[in-house]
């Protein structure tokens, strides 16, 4: 609880400072980012993630464990697409950032499956300040502009989430067995067993 109350105030003494140094059209376009990323996210996983609370065996958990962030990697297509054909700006910092959101959030239930909150909450406290810090630190140094704010946003939450989803699950668990057509065969059954969490998340 500490944790998520400092990065709370952490995030909003950042913005603050960025919103002194850019202007408001710059803020506007930033926001505009954050809110496409946050409506989006919300499909990231498709909440197969949260398919680590209740199964157990070992082979399953493992697939698990990969299975929502190819979900975000596919989910980016079409939606990307989407918004390119709306001409909407930033498409590809937009679709980093909702990819970051899967594999954040998959590490997250990975670990909170793992009873490993503290190591959760700390991890996240400590890289709270890098995003809205090397914000800062760019419209000090080079130039304030909404296109660096945008892509550092993206860019750096991508490197934070790769990060936190290799500390918590290890290379030898996310290597695919040599019977490739039977790990597909599982996925898919795992996908189709799991589907009632993408109606319930959705429509719950």
């Amino acid at each position: 609880t500490v944790c998520n109350v400092a990065m709370q105030v952490i995030s909003v003494i950042g913005f603050v400072f960025i919103a002194r140094l850019y202007q408001a059209d710059q803020i506007g376009e930033y926001l505009i980012f954050i809110a496409y990323v946050g409506v989006i996210s919300i499909l990231s996983t498709g909440y197969y993630d949260q398919a680590l609370y209740v199964e157990k065996r070992f082979t399953k958990v493992r697939l698990l464990k990969l299975i929502p962030i190819g979900f975000a990697f596919i989910i980016s297509i079409p939606v990307g697409l989407a918004l390119y054909l709306a001409d909407v700006p930033y498409v590809p910092y937009i679709l980093v950032a909702v990819i970051s959101s899967g594999i954040s959030k998959t590490a997250v239930n990975i670990n909170i499956s793992q009873n490993k909150l503290i190591f959760t909450s700390i991890y996240r406290l400590i890289t709270a300040p890098l995003v809205p810090g090397f914000i800062i630190a760019v419209a000090f140094l080079l130039e304030a502009k909404s296109e660096w704010m945008i892509a550092i946003n993206s860019m750096i939450s991508l490197v934070i989430s790769i990060i936190f989803y290799l500390m918590t699950n290890p290379f030898k668990e996310m290597k695919i067995d040599a019977n490739l057509r039977g790990t597909l065969i599982l996925s898919i059954a795992l996908i189709r067993r799991y589907r009632k969490f993408f109606f319930y998340g959705m429509f719950g």
